[in-house]
Parts: C-alpha cells; structure tokens; sequence
C-alpha cells in the first residue's frame, strides 16, 4: 500500500464549518445566541463582558478583512492578552458550531420607518441547517473506506496534516464509534493532543495550528474541554466564558506566525511526514500568503511523491495553483485537479 498524505484547509470542513470568508458571519450568529441566553439568564454575570468583546472581535475582523489577519496585528504589536482573549472567543464559538444547539436560533430585525422598536426572529431553515450540522459527512465516509476494522485505527501508511483547528476529525469518529474524545484522540494519534505518542509505525493527524477545545497548561500538558459531543452546550459556554477572564490554561489554538517551540516541533513532525509520503491528497487548502513560509518547509520535500492531487472547486483551481507559484513550491504544473467535491478522493 503507498503512503498517502492528506493535507487539509478549511474547504475540508465546508459542509458544517465556516471558510474564512464566512466566520464574520456565523461569528453574528453565535454573538445572537450568547445574547438571547444571557437575556434569558442562563449564562454568567461576566457575559455580559463576553459579549462586549465578542462584538470589537467582530468589527475588527470586518476592518483586517480576516480573523488571522487581526490575530497577526496583534501578535506583532504584542498585545497578547487581546491574542488569549480571541483564542478564548473563537474557541468557544467553534465549540458552539459543533455541540448540538437546542436552543431556537434568533437575529435581530429592525423596521425603523415604522417606529417599532428591534425584535428578534428565528433565523431562516437554511441558516438553521446550516449553523446546527455537527459534522461534515466526509469525513465519515473517509474512515468507514480507510479504517482497519481490527483496531479501530486508520491503516499505518494513512497520514493527515490539517490547518484546520476544528473537531470535525474527532467529532465524526467518535460519532461513527460513539466514544469519547479521549479514545478518539487515543486512536486517531492527533498531534498536539494529551494522548499523543510519535511513531512512525502508526498512522499520524498533525493539526499545525492545534485545537479550538483543548487546553494547554504552562507546563505544555494538555487537556480536553469537553468529554464528548453531546455536552450541555450552555454548561460549555458557561465554561468558556469563565476561562476568557482568568489565567488558567489557554487553548492549543496557534496561529503560523506564533512559532513556539511546541509548533516547531509539529511543524517538524508533519515534514517528516511529508519527506516519506508516495502520494500527496490536498484538501480545501487555497495556500494563503500568511502560510507560506510554513507550506514551503513542510512541502519542501517531495522527492519521493509520485502523484499530488488537489481536490478543490473548478472555480478555485487557477487561484489555488498561483498561490503555490507564489509560495515557492514546484509541483504546481504537475497535480491532478479533482472537482468533484462530494467525497473525499481516495486515489
């Protein structure tokens, strides 16, 4: 069997989380919901606060045109506790998007000819649907093709690299095997993770920029937020907004441009990975500037690649292959594009 490496961006959890162009938005919606519970007195005190900041969070992506783009100023004007403040507000509203929301979804509507003062509605079914799916249902159908039934693990030569810091990896395997977090991350063998252990004889996910739901002490131990996916949403946000104004441990999430010492030790992981792999399957991945020089160490080793897919939108292909231009990479000319985006390509 090749080794085969998947290298996925945010188009590989498109069908339940928002790309980047899109979390200003669902990013509103999450904002409405902490408003409604907190009107309902169902959240802390320090929600209100929350909200506050949920809100500048919100009007300064819209101004830095991106979430990573608002995080890098702040990183290079060193205002880290603005930075482990959006840590905090992003992974609870990425815990939000992935727990099950019983809770009536509502927006504010305004009618200002008519002297009425602002009411809420419920959000639109498609907006409904959208907000409420779990899981991307790839995923799924990724492992029941990939799984080695004996084990409960994918097969040894299957490896994956993901930018995303979402649950969606996690969340759909322990859907299909209805276990906790903690076997997920044990079987899975996710990096960084508390149950994580290197070995090149097992199949590896390295998540470069961490995840929005574990913890990571001062001691660098981590831990989860939650034990599975069916938690008290409420009681997760309640847990959340606690921890946005205490300094207790802070999320994994990272971003590129941080470089710490723990992201330069997966980012070393992940090349060996890539230095080893037969056959490369990216994802989803557009190859924003920001990670370029990340990209180019990682990539830099494709000797041993004898075939590089790219699966992807029609529409998005020829931005996608410039920005691997751009980055310096040179396997541009020589992928397959795969347009059908239904599944994930197994080659």
């Amino acid at each position: 069997m090749s080794k085969v490496t998947y290298y996925l961006g945010a188009g590989a959890s498109y069908y339940s989380m928002p790309l980047l162009n899109g979390i200003e938005e669902r990013l509103k919606i999450y904002e409405d919901y902490i408003f409604h519970l907190n009107r309902e007195k169902l959240l802390l005190p320090s929600s209100e606060n929350y909200l506050k900041d949920l809100s500048s969070l919100i009007n300064n992506i819209n101004e830095s045109t991106s979430i990573d783009n608002y995080a890098n100023e702040l990183f290079n004007n060193q205002k880290h506790v603005e930075l482990k403040k959006l840590k905090h507000i992003i992974s609870g509203f990425f815990l939000f998007e992935q727990l099950k929301k019983n809770n009536t979804l509502y927006t504010q509507h305004v009618e200002p000819d008519l002297g009425i003062p602002p009411y809420y509605i419920p959000y639109s079914d498609t907006i409904n649907k959208l907000v409420k799916t779990q899981f991307d249902k790839r995923y799924r159908t990724f492992f029941n093709n990939y799984f080695d039934q004996t084990t409960d693990r994918l097969p040894s030569k299957i490896n994956i690299i993901s930018w995303n810091y979402d649950l969606q990896i996690e969340g759909s395997y322990c859907r299909a095997k209805s276990c906790s977090l903690d076997l997920a991350q044990t079987n899975l063998n996710i990096n960084p993770s508390p149950h994580y252990r290197e070995s090149d004889n097992v199949s590896e996910i390295i998540k470069l920029n961490g995840t929005a739901g574990i913890f990571v002490s001062n001691d660098l131990k981590y831990s989860n937020h939650i034990a599975n996916f069916n938690e008290n949403l409420i009681d997760v946000l309640k847990t959340n907004i606690s921890l946005t104004y205490n300094n207790g441990d802070s999320y994994s999430l990272s971003f590129a441009f941080e470089h710490k010492k723990t992201f330069n030790n997966i980012k070393k992981r992940a090349t060996k990975i890539i230095a080893n792999t037969d056959i490369l399957v990216i994802i989803g991945y557009s190859f924003p500037q920001m990670n370029n020089e990340i990209d180019k160490s990682i990539l830099s080793d494709t000797g041993n690649i004898s075939k590089i897919y790219i699966q992807i939108p029609q529409n998005d292909f020829d931005r996608v292959i410039r920005n691997i231009k751009r980055c310096g990479l040179f396997f541009a000319e020589s992928v397959e594009h795969i347009n059908d985006v239904y599944e994930f390509h197994i080659p």
